[in-house]
């Protein structure tokens, strides 16, 4: 998984600079869209020949396992619904909107997908392997593990939404400077926005024990609702609150889908009361309302250039990290104790290994 989160990173940036230079070059879109396609082709030539080089022994021509695949309509079901669900807002817009609001909806789209993209892929995709082997493994330590995990990577999450959340108008503001069709500035937007990603964000610890045990069979029918919900919701909510209603309607399924896979989590695989969970949950609530409340009313950022922005988003980064890392690590003080001790034995291990 680290090989290809490092590939895809590496791409992703190599690209993104070939497209800044053609731009600036003066080439067309077309040429400059035409270059992104060369990204696919060179990651699969990278895996072919890493794969042949770093497993000789696999053998391609074997018989196939279809019993280790059984569930792949369920998976199947789950990416369907997951599709639907992550694109009901913009096909809604693109049948029936203004240019104007599509590109409103864009630019806040811009910011919290990608931070969306981050988490689950750095931090939600990533552990999957470890978990699982944790769990084959029979691990005594295992809901322990996952318990430091859970609270941390809450902590995270919830403090880079809550950093992106105060940083998102300054940005807007600055990004949209030379725009005059509409105003970009729009708080309570930049607020649903975030807590999309919020609600996105806060069941992939769940997910990834989905995964690791293959729950999807069991656990399709949530994600069936949460589709129809989206749909159901954001229609009629659009049509009375426009752009509002449609993010109104992808909370409410968020909203029930992260209640029920977060439930199943604890109450099927876990096997332990969900009450943890709420403690985490409310302890995030009161630091995201008084990280948020103090730089977007009572002292809100305001910014005339990109150094500026960059200035306030490294102050706001850490001071927002420290304070939720600081407030979770003094309330889950066991927790806390047990990744301290996972450090130091991970950083002695890499020490005798250099010596």
């Amino acid at each position: 998984i680290y090989i290809l989160n490092t590939l895809d990173a590496t791409l992703g940036i190599t690209f993104a600079i070939t497209r800044i230079i053609l731009i600036n070059t003066g080439f067309g879109i077309i040429a400059v869209q035409a270059i992104a396609l060369l990204n696919p082709i060179f990651r699969m030539i990278f895996l072919h020949f890493y794969v042949k080089k770093k497993y000789p022994k696999i053998v391609f021509k074997s018989e196939p396992d279809f019993d280790s695949i059984s569930k792949s309509k369920n998976v199947l079901v789950h990416q369907i619904v997951g599709m639907v669900s992550q694109h009901t807002d913009v096909t809604i817009l693109t049948i029936t909107s203004t240019l104007s609001a599509v590109s409103l909806y864009s630019v806040y789209n811009l910011i919290y997908s990608h931070i969306i993209t981050l988490l689950s892929s750095v931090f939600g995709t990533a552990p999957q392997a470890t978990f699982g082997h944790l769990l084959e493994s029979k691990n005594p330590h295992f809901k322990e593990y996952y318990s430091v995990y859970e609270i941390f990577f809450s902590a995270l999450i919830l403090g880079l939404i809550s950093i992106t959340l105060v940083l998102t108008l300054p940005f807007v503001s600055l990004y949209t400077a030379s725009a005059t069709d509409i105003n970009y500035i729009d708080k309570l937007l930049a607020i649903l926005f975030a807590l999309t990603a919020l609600l996105n964000a806060i069941r992939l610890p769940s997910i990834i024990m989905v995964n690791i045990t293959g729950r999807f069979k069991e656990t399709q029918k949530g994600a069936i609702i949460e589709a129809i919900l989206n749909i159901g919701v954001s229609i009629p909510a659009y049509i009375l609150f426009g752009i509002k209603g449609l993010l109104l309607g992808t909370v409410v399924a968020l909203s029930f889908r992260s209640i029920d896979i977060i439930y199943y989590n604890y109450k099927h695989i876990l096997k332990i009361s969900p009450h943890k969970y709420l403690k985490i949950i409310a302890l995030g609530a009161i630091l995201i309302i008084g990280f948020c409340g103090y730089f977007m009313w009572i002292n809100p950022i305001t910014v005339s250039s990109w150094g500026d922005w960059i200035i306030n988003a490294i102050i706001c980064t850490a001071t927002g990290l420290a304070l939720f890392f600081g407030a979770y690590g003094i309330v889950f003080r066991k927790q806390t104790i047990i990744a301290i001790n996972v450090i130091k034995k991970f950083i002695n291990r890499k020490s005798k290994v250099k010596g």
